[in-house]
């Protein structure tokens, strides 16, 4: 377990991180109420070293990091992440945790 002082550090660099790299997006719930709101997220394309990942979601698949604290209500499979004119329907998503404690989301989103 990592003590307070370096969870606390740790949390907040990959929340810099999502910040600094990440884009802006419009995540839109797929159940009512459809909330909508807009956040930074990280985007990766699902490349050569996530094989599982492309075998699972297909080629072009994407991987959407946001930070836990930006939603009230967590992401569902379904839910909309709209970045300009592209849109992305999340596939499935999986919460990410630090010492127990929820930080934030990864979804993922197929490809071709």
């Amino acid at each position: 377990m990592l003590t307070a002082s370096l969870f606390s550090t740790m949390k907040s660099e990959y929340e810099r991180i999502i910040d600094t790299l990440g884009v802006q997006m419009n995540w839109t719930q797929a159940k009512p109420p459809r909330n909508t709101k807009q956040v930074v997220a990280g985007m990766k394309i699902a490349g050569v070293q996530d094989d599982a990942i492309v075998q699972a979601y297909g080629v072009g698949a994407r991987i959407i990091t946001v930070k836990a604290a930006d939603f009230a209500t967590a992401p569902e499979k379904f839910d909309k992440f709209a970045v300009g004119a592209e849109s992305h329907i999340a596939e499935a998503v999986h919460q990410v945790h630090l010492n127990a404690q929820l930080i934030g989301y990864k979804i993922y989103v197929k490809g071709k």
